[in-house]
């Protein structure tokens, strides 16, 4: 048996635009958030205090979405959600975000949205909600009530 698989490249290109390949990029437009696949993040080097809040978001959109994914691989995540496979994605845990920074710049170019979970602009060392813009703030609304 022979197994080939093909290699994507992410990456942006001069005019803030970010490509898998030679295709050009760009979020879902899934607008409500039932409809939505969302993705978190819990290692384990979560402490206490973090998984518990993890589990209070899955908790909090578990029937509020079509599904939750937990893949903790925020470079993976982030790439689906650049090419609108998946819709959002959390990491509770603080974070300078060095290990996602690209990822993050590959959303925005995609058209997405990034916040904290208070839907403020991120800090220096914060936690993310990043997503198509378009379930951003209904999201932000379930996680903060």
């Amino acid at each position: 048996m022979i197994i080939i698989k093909k290699i994507h490249i992410m990456h942006i290109r001069g005019g803030g635009r970010s490509y898998c390949n030679d295709k050009k990029l760009k979020v879902s437009s899934t607008s409500d958030l039932k409809d939505s696949i969302i993705s978190f993040c819990l290692t384990s080097h979560y402490n206490d205090k973090h998984i518990k809040e993890v589990l209070n978001i899955e908790e909090k959109l578990a029937t509020k979405t079509r599904g939750l994914r937990l893949i903790v691989s925020s470079a993976i995540e982030l790439c689906w959600l650049a090419s609108g496979k998946i819709d959002g994605f959390i990491n509770v845990k603080p974070s300078e975000g060095l290990s996602s920074a690209a990822g993050m710049l590959i959303v925005e170019e995609a058209g997405g949205k990034i916040t904290n979970i208070s839907g403020e602009s991120m800090k220096k060392i914060d936690n993310k909600v990043i997503s198509n813009g378009k379930i951003h703030d209904e999201l932000i609304n379930i996680l903060n009530n």
